[in-house]
């Protein structure tokens, strides 16, 4: 009996062992959601755009630390981007997170043109604390030393450190994290093309480490609470429809004017009451 005994918690503790050594299978890796709108870390020299999920299976490192999902919002160069879809991708973002308590955050990828425009409207109208992130590249997805892939791997580790909870909407590219409320783009050609020039990144991603130096400095999203048609209103305003409205005549498809003669009329900004004029 006593040898049945030694045999049997022998047997129970070589069991246990084994559990711990196991490496953490897919299933008990935390959900993270990718949101596709297109851009140049979507392109290809040969012309047309990559879906998210391609994009994502680029990166077989990705599955090591998270469950991947995958949703196409749009497949489009930044320039195209207006203020429509800046609050559809909004509204979309809030319902995803209303809808899915269980995911640890969401990235978003998009073309570098405007990216900080639609990343500072994400900062004023996603009401949730859990990680945004949006992240791009300045080379296309074939050419030699793209940088998508390493910067949508490091989008993911940020979205899964615990300190990136409650900072707003983060920009995550060349190993640097910004906030959408500070960065900008400074280059069309260079890796490091987004500063923060007047207080510097929040952190960067280190080889083992998410390491944050500071905080966004105010709260992030400034219109939580309010109307949901004040709050788009007040964020479309802010996040550059003016700049928009006024290079409506180099570039119509970049002007809120376009939106505005959907929703209240030819030549008015959307939720300004201003013409282009003025």
């Amino acid at each position: 009996m006593g040898a049945l005994f030694s045999t049997l918690t022998w047997s129970a503790a070589l069991a246990a062992a084994q559990v711990l050594a196991t490496p953490l299978v897919a299933q008990e890796l935390p959900r993270v959601l990718v949101i596709a709108t297109g851009g140049t870390i979507a392109g290809q020299a040969t012309g047309g755009q990559l879906t998210g999920a391609q994009i994502v299976e680029a990166v077989p490192q990705l599955a090591e630390v998270a469950r991947i999902e995958v949703e196409e919002f749009s497949r489009v160069g930044s320039s195209a981007i207006t203020p429509d879809h800046w609050v559809r991708l909004s509204r979309r973002i809030n319902e995803i997170f209303d809808t899915d308590p269980d995911l640890a955050g969401l990235i978003v990828t998009h073309g570098t043109d405007t990216l900080e425009e639609t990343a500072y409207f994400l900062h004023l109208t996603v009401e949730d604390a859990r990680p945004v992130v949006v992240v791009g590249s300045m080379r296309n997805s074939s050419a030699v030393s793209a940088d998508g892939p390493a910067n949508l791997l490091s989008g993911a580790r940020v979205v899964l450190s615990p300190k990136a909870h409650e900072r707003g909407v983060l920009v995550v590219l060349n190993d640097e994290i910004h906030s959408a409320r500070d960065v900008r783009k400074m280059d069309n050609n260079r890796l490091n093309t987004f500063v923060s020039r007047e207080w510097g990144m929040l952190g960067i991603v280190d080889a083992d480490q998410i390491v944050f130096r500071r905080s966004p400095g105010d709260a992030p999203h400034r219109f939580v609470g309010s109307t949901p048609s004040t709050r788009y209103d007040s964020a479309a305003e802010r996040s550059g429809c003016g700049r928009f409205c006024r290079e409506r005549r180099a570039s119509p498809s970049r002007c809120a004017c376009q939106w505005g003669q959907r929703d209240r009329g030819p030549g008015v900004w959307w939720g300004s009451g201003q013409s282009c004029g003025s």
